[in-house]
């Protein structure tokens, strides 16, 4: 799960509450927030936030490959 911080359109003690649920629920669950505004990795916005943007991509791609292609993966690490 990935979530921008900035602004807090999702309050931090409501994500931790969430990734807790998960967790407990026996479902691995890895969030990571972003300092950056909504949209933040569209280029075309004035919101766009390069190294979110690519920290971002770049942890989408390892865990598609990971769950897709069986490459090694993420850690699996709590919000933050």
């Amino acid at each position: 799960m990935r979530l921008k911080s900035a602004g807090e359109i999702f309050r931090s003690d409501a994500v931790q509450r969430f990734h807790d649920a998960v967790k407990d629920a026996g479902t691995p669950i890895t969030v990571h927030m972003y300092d950056a505004d909504h949209a933040f990795a569209n280029p075309s916005s004035a919101r766009y936030h390069a190294e979110a943007a690519g920290m971002a991509w770049d942890r989408t791609r390892a865990f598609l490959a990971h769950h897709l292609k069986g490459q090694p993966g993420p850690d699996a690490g709590g919000p933050g």
